[in-house]
């Protein structure tokens, strides 16, 4: 990653951090066999969705986030998602459908919008996207955008590679991209 895509993102998470500081979340986390699944979620709906093999840095980097969150493993709507979730990592038969709560800019958000319609078992590249939302040119903006997605899954940014087809850089990390797209992969062509 350029340092200054780095710079960006430290930005941005920073902005995002401030903008969450009075933000009433309720967040839990559960195991899948790729690692833990973290859903953050207002009363209207859910706002981030983190992945990793560290559930002690998960509820950190949440604790960071959302100074203002309750780890709540009773509440029963974010245990149904995070079911959800867990079901979709491990068996991806259809693209997940939950309630989000989406914070970005116009462009940021037709971006996510766009890779929400991308189907399952499929990829597109930046370029892709970027001509798809009307702006040919921005295919630096959209990887941008893939690399602030807060909402892991649920906006598939996994599914967006580079213009030559090959894996780029994932928030969660190129061996849970690779993994995610080859479950993807295999689930719809078991269903056919």
């Amino acid at each position: 990653m350029s340092t200054w895509s780095y710079r960006h993102i430290r930005k941005y998470e920073t902005n995002y951090q401030l903008s969450n500081k009075n933000k009433v979340v309720r967040y839990n986390a559960a195991k899948s066999d790729l690692g833990w699944i973290m859903v953050v979620a207002t009363k209207n709906g859910i706002c981030d969705i983190s992945l990793s093999n560290n559930h002690e840095f998960l509820i950190a980097n949440t604790n960071l986030m959302f100074p203002t969150g309750n780890y709540d493993q009773k509440d029963k709507s974010l245990n149904n998602w995070i079911i959800k979730l867990v079901e979709f990592v491990q068996n991806p038969i259809k693209n997940i459908i939950l309630p989000l709560e989406i914070t970005g800019t116009t462009f940021q958000c037709s971006v996510w919008s766009k890779i929400q319609s991308i189907p399952l078992g499929e990829t597109v590249t930046y370029k892709e996207i970027a001509q798809s939302i009307g702006n040919p040119l921005a295919y630096r903006a959209v990887a941008q955008a893939c690399a602030i997605n807060r909402i892991a899954l649920a906006i598939p940014c996994h599914r967006v590679l580079r213009t030559d087809g090959k894996l780029s850089g994932y928030r969660w990390g190129p061996r849970l991209k690779k993994e995610l797209l080859e479950r993807e992969k295999f689930a719809t062509s078991a269903n056919f």
